[in-house]
């Protein structure tokens, strides 16, 4: 998962001949897990995450065994936050699109997601006045 960029230097200053083909590289195996542990790790630390990619990252730890009590201290952050941030993964698809597209706020999306009825919240949505 994690270094995808990386991967694309490399062969971009191997192609330019700044490295030769057999470069060295030391490379690691790991678990699902801790693969998206790693990489919500490096993208929260390089820069602020958008609140859709931290939802979908939590929900990634959760769907690989972590709990709530678990993710939380590893990424200074309270049980509860991590809470919050699950009950938002599982809106209506076409709803969280929107959230991702920045076209729903938080508050509007956390508004939707006390019902876990996806037409209920499509519905509402399509009838909030703008």
């Amino acid at each position: 998962m994690a270094g995808g960029r990386r991967l694309a230097a490399l062969n971009l200053l191997i192609a330019d001949g700044r490295l030769p083909k057999d470069h060295e590289v030391d490379c690691r195996m790991v678990g699902r897990q801790e693969a998206v542990e790693m990489s919500l790790s490096e993208n929260s630390g390089r820069e602020h995450m958008r609140p859709a990619d931290l939802v979908m990252a939590y929900r990634n730890l959760t769907d690989a065994g972590l709990s709530p009590d678990e993710i939380a201290p590893r990424f200074g952050v309270s049980p509860l936050t991590i809470r919050r941030y699950l009950k938002l993964a599982n809106v209506s698809p076409k709803i969280f699109a929107l959230y991702a597209e920045g076209r729903i706020s938080f508050e509007q999306i956390s508004a939707l997601a006390l019902t876990d009825d996806h037409e209920l919240q499509e519905r509402l949505w399509e009838h909030t006045p703008e």
